[in-house]
């Protein structure tokens, strides 16, 4: 390889890592803004453009991120055995939601949301906690997905909710305690103390994804 086309890679991997840098910063200024404002947040009903625009674009973005991550922990699972893959869905989670916010600039942010946490970072606020009373009430006969709109300062914003529902994939780690491998369950217990997310059979509501679009 030449010198000068090194000089290139070096520079380009410079410039993905600073603008990675730059989107988790917004992110969790984001974040932030929305936690602390949660008072002076007003809730709008979205149009039929919009409910159209946002359903397909939010179908797509978690459609992938979905499968990434099942493919990625499939692979773990394969390659390394379950107790070692058990960290896939949270270490693989931020890269490839990166890729998916810097591929659509109206991204600000996708979030894994459910009561049942193992993760406390995705425990819910007020407005997806009604999101998720909306997919529980309904799971019978689950709606593909939510909408939200949001006023905010002076831009408004598009929450987009998929449902999550659990696989037989996910009953190795999310099922019944009985059901799970002592050596697994110690694992868990030593990687996440405050685990509230076992007890799933297959078919129960998981949770849901979350990605919030700002509106244009």
């Amino acid at each position: 390889m030449h010198f000068v086309e090194i000089l290139n890679r070096i520079q380009t991997q410079k410039e993905g890592f600073q603008m990675r840098i730059k989107i988790m910063l917004w992110l969790m200024l984001l974040t932030s803004t929305l936690i602390l404002s949660q008072q002076s947040i007003i809730i709008l009903k979205p149009t039929s453009d919009e409910i159209a625009k946002y359903e397909l674009l939010g179908g797509v973005v978690s459609g992938k991120l979905t499968n990434n991550l099942k493919a990625e922990l499939m692979r773990a699972i394969k390659e390394e055995g379950v107790i070692n893959a058990i960290g896939v869905c949270n270490l693989k989670a931020i890269p490839l939601t990166l890729e998916l916010v810097e591929s659509n600039k109206t991204i600000v942010n996708i979030k894994r949301v459910t009561e049942k946490f193992r993760n406390p970072k995705n425990a819910p606020d007020e407005l997806e906690l009604e999101a998720l009373k909306y997919f529980e009430q309904k799971w019978e006969n689950p709606p593909k997905n939510l909408l939200q709109k949001i006023a905010l300062h002076d831009s408004t914003f598009i929450n987009y909710y998929q449902p999550l529902k659990i696989g037989g994939l996910c009953t190795a780690c999310h099922g019944k305690e009985e059901n799970i491998e002592a050596e697994l369950k110690s694992k868990l217990k030593q990687l996440y103390p405050n685990d509230k997310a076992t007890g799933y059979e297959v078919g129960d509501f998981r949770g849901v994804i979350k990605i919030t679009f700002l509106n244009k």
